[in-house]
């Protein structure tokens, strides 16, 4: 029975000494610099700009898709006009 016990730890033992090395140790902590800016100001007024243009370019995508929305309109209502007049003419 012990010499069972032996051989099972001196097995799994050794498994189990080998991950524990590989994993990296709690107590080291590794500590990553964000690349600073000149002026906070600069960075937060880019930062307004960006948002600006992605406001500016999705109001010209809506603006040109409402135009072209009428537009369709508009054409649809020309054409049942013309037809409307051309059966009544003759």
């Amino acid at each position: 029975m012990r010499l069972l016990f032996v051989c099972m730890c001196a097995l799994f033992g050794s498994g189990a000494a080998n991950t524990a090395i590989e994993n990296e140790p709690y107590h080291q902590i590794q500590v990553h610099f964000e690349e600073g800016r000149a002026d906070k100001l600069a960075g937060e007024e880019e930062w307004e700009e960006s948002q600006a243009e992605s406001k500016a370019a999705s109001a010209r995508a809506e603006f040109e898709q409402r135009a072209s929305v009428q537009e369709e309109a508009l054409q649809a209502h020309i054409r049942a006009f013309r037809g409307k007049a051309l059966v009544q003419i003759s």
